[in-house]
């Protein structure tokens, strides 16, 4: 009975450097898992609010943990795609991963924490209250919290174009970018 009553809620976290702002897209397994195309889903909304913010950028970059079924896929390359050829500012998108084992966001380790250490003082009771809390863990600089309602079904899309010949697990870097309206992701292979 105890496990019956209790729902697992997801937030996907990032660090806006620019303007030092997390932001947390937050859903529960009502709505979806932690799929690839559900992480694409939260990077694609997350990028929305980040277009939203920062109006003057053009090109940003994303860091991202190496785990290939979430992070290191052409779901999410075809997610970032997406992106660019719905809005007008941003040109360019790279995504960069860290090295197995290390992380290369700290300040998203900083947010868990920070999220953690508020959490164990609270008692929440739906997924609403997790919103609502995680408005209040940094009073001074509050958390961008997104409720994700809508996920975009890019693992299909994905199937269909040529992104899936990139050699994902030895990639470090992706980068897509609109050339003319037409959108290009090029890869970045290490060697061994």
């Amino acid at each position: 009975m105890f496990y019956k009553r209790k729902l697992s809620v997801y937030n996907m976290t990032g660090h806006l450097s620019t303007k030092r702002k997390a932001l947390c897209v937050v859903w529960h397994e009502g709505q979806a898992g932690r799929s690839g195309n559900d992480i694409a889903s939260a990077v694609y909304r997350m990028l929305q609010e980040v277009e939203k913010i920062c109006p003057e950028i053009n090109t940003l970059t994303i860091w991202s943990d190496s785990c290939i079924p979430q992070n290191k896929n052409s779901i999410m390359s075809t997610a970032i795609t997406h992106f660019l050829l719905n809005q007008t500012k941003i040109t360019t998108v790279q995504q960069k991963f860290a090295e197995p084992g290390h992380s290369a966001v700290q300040e998203v380790d900083n947010i868990h924490s920070q999220i953690e250490r508020r959490l164990k003082t609270m008692e929440i009771n739906s997924p609403v209250a997790l919103v609502k809390a995680l408005q209040t863990v940094n009073i001074k600089n509050p958390f961008i919290v997104l409720q994700l309602r809508q996920f975009l079904d890019f693992q299909t899309v994905a199937k269909k174009t040529n992104l899936t010949a990139i050699p994902y697990s030895k990639v470090r870097l992706i980068q897509c970018f609109v050339y003319f309206s037409n959108t290009y992701c090029q890869q970045m292979v290490c060697s061994n």
